[in-house]
């Protein structure tokens, strides 16, 4: 792993980098998601995600690299922050935090996003930086608890 004590770079996703960037949301997925009901393959999450890059369902897709390297991914629709994963040998580097900042300048009035409750890692980062717990809901996919999460300008 290079790229220690340096800052990632936030840019758009290139169309070309779509399956690299489905395997980074997959393994990080797959880490955080262990505890959960989901349980998808790495081929399922490729195609779904390029699948869903084609049909346009997000506004815009970032990616953070460092050292050459992908190693974080944040989808969003409007104000809403839809996917937001860090590669395992990345995390805790200031990764999501970039990411997050790029939603915060996208959408300055505010966003929210959802995470399992069974996420714990998440949840500390995201009171970590500020976001403000909303409502428990459940899952529709996986049927699984999640917590709603809000970002407003107010906040940190």
């Amino acid at each position: 792993m290079s790229g220690l004590g340096m800052r990632p770079i936030i840019r758009a996703m290139r169309p070309t980098e779509a399956k690299s960037v489905a395997r980074v949301l997959y393994e990080a997925a797959h880490h955080a998601y262990r505890d959960i009901n989901w349980h998808h393959s790495e081929e399922g999450v490729v195609d779904w995600f390029t699948q869903t890059v084609t049909t346009s369902r997000w506004s815009h897709i970032y990616v953070a690299v460092l050292g050459g390297e992908i190693c974080g991914v944040m989808c969003l629709e409007p104000a809403h922050v839809d996917q937001l994963f860090v590669a395992r040998a990345w995390q805790g580097k200031g990764i999501g935090r970039a990411l997050l900042e790029v939603a915060r300048q996208a959408y300055p009035e505010g966003w929210d996003l959802f995470v399992f409750q069974k996420n714990n890692p998440a949840i500390a980062f995201y009171d970590a930086v500020g976001l403000r717990r909303g409502e428990e809901g459940v899952s529709q996919m996986e049927g699984e608890k999640d917590f709603k999460y809000y970002w407003e300008p107010d906040s940190k």
